[in-house]
């Protein structure tokens, strides 16, 4: 998934889907947020990375953080399959 650039705003998501609660649009959108902030954070620093005091490798925290909004995207797409 590349970089997302929809300028489309809180309020005209809701205004194009109405049927959807504005809160679980803000979810939907703060997950679509950290999707892009990890991915731009593994794509510079990768998968592993060095721990910040002793410098021995470990999993990029971003990792879990992009998986985590990867799956809330998906189950908001599954639980709204006509959104927009």
């Amino acid at each position: 998934m590349g970089k997302i650039t929809t300028p489309m705003t809180l309020q005209e998501m809701q205004n194009r889907n109405p049927a959807i609660n504005v809160r679980v649009l803000a979810v939907y959108c703060d997950a679509l947020k950290l999707y892009e902030e990890a991915t731009a954070n593994l794509a510079k620093n990768g998968a592993l990375s060095g721990h910040p005091k002793t410098g021995a490798p470990m999993v990029n925290p971003y990792l879990a953080i992009r998986d985590a909004a990867s799956k809330a995207i998906c189950r908001f797409h599954k639980d709204y399959p006509k959104f927009f």
